[in-house]
């Protein structure tokens, strides 16, 4: 995380009640506090493991105006979704986002 100066990174989750998800949250959380990087929980989007989830919620992040310069997904499906978001912005994140 901190090796890429990195502040700012979103997290596209699964279903909150799903025990899987529930782990890789709470690893990003610990990651943030290791690197000394403060939780901001407008960064964080719910979805359920699936790229159209995660492209909903980042697209809903970025018509929010939240400002995120990494991306941390619970799957390589949700993963994908920030890869192939078509929308200008998302296509202006890809370029500095890690």
């Amino acid at each position: 995380m901190s090796h890429h100066g990195r502040r700012h990174i979103a997290f596209l989750g699964g279903p909150a009640k799903n025990l899987d998800a529930q782990v890789r949250f709470e690893v990003y959380r610990e990651g943030l506090a290791r690197h000394g990087i403060r939780f901001d929980p407008g960064l964080v989007m719910e979805g359920n493991f699936t790229h159209p989830s995660a492209a909903d919620g980042l697209g809903r992040m970025i018509d929010r105006g939240v400002r995120f310069d990494a991306v941390m997904a619970a799957n390589d499906g949700m993963a994908i979704a920030h890869s192939t978001h078509s929308g200008n912005e998302a296509c202006a994140c890809r370029a500095t986002c890690s």
